[in-house]
């Protein structure tokens, strides 16, 4: 079997350095010395408490602005990319800087900010009702990064990585089979 040891970090290392033998990194494919596999692109949504909202004060792209935003320590352009996508004229941005999605998670759940976070981070708290789709609509992640299997170009044919690339990377299609098709798939409706 794999023996998996996972540590966190938030900024980028130096496989020569660190005796690791793979990292998931977001981000773009520019590791230095490292051959990487693309693994998926997030769904990013705009969330928030339901009690932020009650107000309806928020009918529209256009008026997120004025409404605290929640950022994310790795992804501090986040929130500008998005405006720009949606073709929002923003003052320039402020708000929380937070550094990990589960504290981020918290924060808009206690209703402090709006965030812009990957949904398949908060599918319980979506379910839940701990949060909601501001807008009922994603946002692709592809312009701010992608989510990356990466190793050191030297660690390329041991055997335990290999074996760790081929499950991970067959569970995510696997994964976004099944979604496609609980997608595809037709849905009884009540009512008449």
């Amino acid at each position: 079997g794999v023996t998996l040891n996972l540590t966190t970090k938030l900024e980028p290392f130096d496989f020569a350095v660190e005796q690791l033998d793979a990292a998931v990194h977001f981000g773009a494919a520019d590791w230095v010395g490292a051959d990487h596999i693309k693994l998926f692109d997030e769904e990013l949504v705009v969330v928030a408490a339901p009690d932020l909202l009650a107000e309806g004060e928020l009918q529209s792209p256009e008026s997120l602005w004025s409404f605290p935003l929640l950022h994310l320590k790795s992804r501090p352009q986040a929130w500008d990319i998005w405006m720009r996508c949606h073709e929002v004229e923003h003052p320039p941005l402020s708000g929380m800087m937070i550094d990990q999605f589960a504290t981020l998670t918290q924060v808009a759940v206690q209703g402090l900010g709006l965030a812009l976070l990957p949904r398949f981070l908060i599918s319980r708290e979506l379910e839940s009702g701990g949060l909601v789709d501001v807008f009922d609509a994603s946002f692709s992640s592809g312009k701010i990064g992608a989510y990356y299997l990466v190793w050191p170009k030297v660690r390329g044919d041991y055997p335990p990585l290999l074996a760790f690339r081929d499950w991970l990377v067959g569970s995510i299609e696997e994964r976004a089979l099944a979604n496609k098709l609980d997608e595809d798939a037709p849905h009884e409706t009540v009512g008449g």
